[in-house]
Parts: structure tokens; C-alpha cells; sequence
């Protein structure tokens, strides 16, 4: 992270904000077609990753508002935003990887007709968020994040399982869709 400016701050604030209007059409969008069509599994995990995403986007408006105006907050409440606003967006992040690695997987299965492991699917689309709490939480036990330095959240060591979990997802997303 760097320290932004007011005009490099508006347009990170314009982005995100157009990004949770996309992310809030798809959801609605998926809502109104009927309950046939919302119990398929493509749309629900198509839901699901506009869900994590909104979340990783509020959460972007929240860090560029911090980092603008992070002077007028007390160090110690600094410390507290940096805490949760990072295990949050690690959370949206790993569940929006996961998302995406479901999503490659389903086209796998439909791809070969694997329709036992295709069942099972559904059935492993909430066990996603679980996993993504679970995997930001122990992220951030291994990798602490604190206020101040060179910019207003800083990590305090390198942050190797969300680059193995995205690294991972990218290779198995990459195999599954060039095999379909």
C-alpha cells in the first residue's frame, strides 16, 4: 500500500463504488429471474461471488476513506481498524478465490460428466465462506497487520498463504477451464 493522494483517493473511491453497483445489479438481477432459475447451481455461485465482492468493495470505500483521513484517528484506534479492516478483506478475498475455484470445478464436472462429484457441489457452495473465514483467520494470526510506518496499515511479514491461495486457484482454474 501507498500513501494516496486526494485525486489518486477519488478515483479509488469512483471505482469502488461503480464496482458495488455492478456487484448489487448482478445480486438483484439473479433475485428477480424466479426461484427455478436461482436454484441452479451457475447462478447461485455467480451470487455468491457478487456477495463477496460487494464485501471486498465496501471494504475498499472503508480503507480509502481510513487512509485520507486516518491523521485525526487516535494510534490505538488506528490499530483497531487496521486489525479488522485487513481480516476483512482478506475474508471477501479468499471467499471470492474460492468462489471462482468452485465455479472452475463445476465447469470441470459438467465437462466430463462427473455427475456424482457435479451433486455434491451445491451442497459445498456455503462451505466456501466457512473455509474463507477460517483460512483469513489463521492468515492473520500467521501475518499481523499494524498502524503506522510508510502507510496507515502495514503487514508485518510476508503474506505467503493468500499468494499460495491464489496462486493454487489460478493453476486448478486455469487446468479446469483449458480441459473443458
Amino acid at each position: 500500500w501507498v500513501m494516496l493522494s486526494q485525486s489518486a483517493a477519488t478515483w479509488l473511491l469512483a471505482c469502488n463504488l461503480l464496482s458495488i453497483c455492478g456487484c448489487l445489479w448482478m445480486i438483484l438481477n439473479f433475485w428477480f429471474h424466479g426461484r427455478g432459475f436461482r436454484r441452479r447451481l451457475l447462478p447461485r455461485q455467480l451470487v455468491s461471488l457478487a456477495c463477496s465482492d460487494l464485501l471486498l468493495h465496501l471494504g475498499g470505500v472503508a480503507y480509502t476513506l481510513f487512509e485520507v483521513w486516518h491523521e485525526q484517528l487516535a494510534p490505538e484506534e488506528q490499530g483497531v481498524f487496521c486489525g479488522v479492516w485487513y481480516w476483512y478483506f482478506r475474508t471477501s478475498r479468499f471467499i471470492s478465490v474460492l468462489t471462482e475455484l468452485h465455479i472452475g470445478m463445476a465447469a470441470l464436472f459438467q465437462a466430463f460428466r462427473w455427475f456424482s462429484a457435479l451433486a455434491l457441489l451445491p451442497l459445498t457452495l456455503p462451505l466456501v465462506w466457512v473455509v474463507g473465514v477460517a483460512l483469513s483467520s489463521a492468515d492473520l494470526a500467521l501475518v499481523p497487520v499494524r498502524a503506522g510506518g510508510s502507510t496507515p496499515c502495514q503487514l508485518l511479514a510476508h503474506d505467503v498463504m493468500t499468494l499460495g491461495l491464489v496462486a493454487t486457484a489460478f493453476a486448478l482454474c486455469a487446468c479446469a477451464y483449458l480441459a473443458t
